[in-house]
């Protein structure tokens, strides 16, 4: 009896001793896992964030170039008062060519940045609470006027916004305005 006593308290004692932790195998996968899950947790984090910044500067994106149409529109004759004769074109949507007189340089707020007389800086067209004072230029806005498209009597305005560190199109917004009624693409 004493026999089989014996041999149930030796089973019962590696069980327990089994029980009482984690194999440094074990325990190396657990922190894997942790980490990996943290890790994804932190990417997911970032992303939102980051996306949360790309909605804000989008719809200030929106707000700069329907607001320079809009400037635009309400000072069209004087506009065309400035194309040179026989032109039915002037300023350049193409971001490798802006024209002078037809771009403008802004900060991302959405400031407009001004060096021609030092440097200046004119937030009053921005739709953001606390604009930056940064006078480093993050966007150019670039628009063209063309008359009698796409038929006699039309004026169209197309405005596109260019993130200056890549030179790529960002946001653009071309409207026609015939008989006094405008439609936007």
């Amino acid at each position: 009896m004493l026999k089989i006593a014996n041999k149930y308290f030796n089973n019962t004692n590696k069980i327990i001793n089994k029980a009482n932790g984690f194999t440094l195998l074990e325990a190396v996968i657990a922190i894997g896992i942790l980490i990996l899950v943290f890790g994804t947790l932190t990417i997911l984090c970032t992303t939102s964030v980051k996306t949360a910044k790309f909605e804000e500067h989008l719809v200030n994106l929106n707000a700069l170039v329907s607001q320079k149409t809009s400037n635009l529109f309400a000072s069209i004759s004087s506009e065309i008062t400035k194309f040179p004769a026989g032109a039915t074109q002037v300023g350049s949507l193409n971001a490798d060519t802006p024209i002078t007189g037809y771009y403008d340089l802004l900060n991302e707020s959405g400031c407009i940045v001004s060096t021609t007389n030092g440097s200046n800086l004119d937030c009053s067209g921005t739709i953001v609470a606390n604009p930056s004072r940064n006078l480093t230029p993050k966007f150019r806005r670039q628009w063209t006027i063309r008359k009698d498209f796409p038929n006699s009597g039309d004026i169209t305005i197309g405005v596109v916004v260019v993130y200056d560190q890549t030179n790529q199109i960002i946001k653009s917004l071309t409207t026609t305005k015939s008989d006094n009624v405008s439609s936007s693409n």
